[in-house]
């Protein structure tokens, strides 16, 4: 006599086997994801670089005079506000074909606290900088601002764009990147001598840039740390 289906501990083993491989599958799609996203940055940056390149070709050689979020929104905090330098994302929209490469697939936004002039204020780019600005991209400014008082966050100064054949170190200099380095699960590790044993984790903390020179990549912290000054 044939049996006309299965038992219940039947089902109860192949509910337990699939779960037991969902547990173990999921940290790989999840890992997959994650390369998938960073990818897709790594080449938002590149075409913008490329953008960035065609401009200076157009303007002999120098740089956009515009500015990055943090930049726009502290000139709109001060007393007197200036008029309101466009985003870089505005400047090169001409030599963009898809305007889609200003938004990071791992873009979740970051918030900043901010001392400027003796006021306190704080900066939100959630859910995403891409909703807040229109670019999950940040430019670096020091291309273009010359800042005489470095102590005031660049909000002291002069345009002053820089040319290519200015950059002492085109490799080490970026133009444009993520401003936060926690979209693609990047942790940052506590110093040594602040670790314990509940805190201490492996530091995967980078960010995405694309440098003068055209070539974009995930820097880690340490290699953060020793970009080149425009300026230098």
């Amino acid at each position: 006599m044939l049996r006309k289906g299965f038992t219940l501990i039947e089902l109860l083993v192949v509910v337990a086997i699939i779960v037991i491989l969902a547990g173990i599958l999921y940290p790989v799609f999840a890992a997959t994801k994650r390369a998938a996203y960073n990818a897709a940055c790594l080449s938002n940056l590149k075409q913008i670089g490329l953008a960035v390149s065609m401009y200076t070709q157009d303007y002999d050689e120098t740089f956009p005079a515009a500015c990055g979020q943090i930049d726009r929104d502290i000139h709109a905090a001060q007393p007197d506000p200036k008029v309101l330098t466009p985003y870089l994302w505005e400047v090169v929209t001409p030599y963009i074909k898809n305007a889609g490469i200003w938004r990071c697939p791992g873009d979740v936004g970051f918030a900043k606290d901010l001392s400027l002039y003796g006021n306190h204020f704080s900066l939100d780019y959630r859910p995403s900088t891409f909703a807040k600005t229109g670019s999950s991209y940040n430019y670096n400014h020091d291309l273009a601002f010359y800042a005489t008082d470095p102590k005031q966050l660049g909000t002291t100064g002069n345009w002053a764009p820089l040319t290519v054949g200015a950059i002492q170190h085109p490799t080490d200099t970026f133009v444009a990147g993520e401003p936060a380095g926690h979209w693609h699960n990047a942790i940052l590790a506590p110093p040594p001598s602040e670790r314990t044993p509940e805190n201490d984790t492996t530091n995967t903390y980078h960010r995405n840039l694309v440098m003068v020179d055209g070539h974009a990549k995930s820097y880690t912290q340490a290699q953060l740390n020793t970009l080149a000054d425009p300026r230098s």
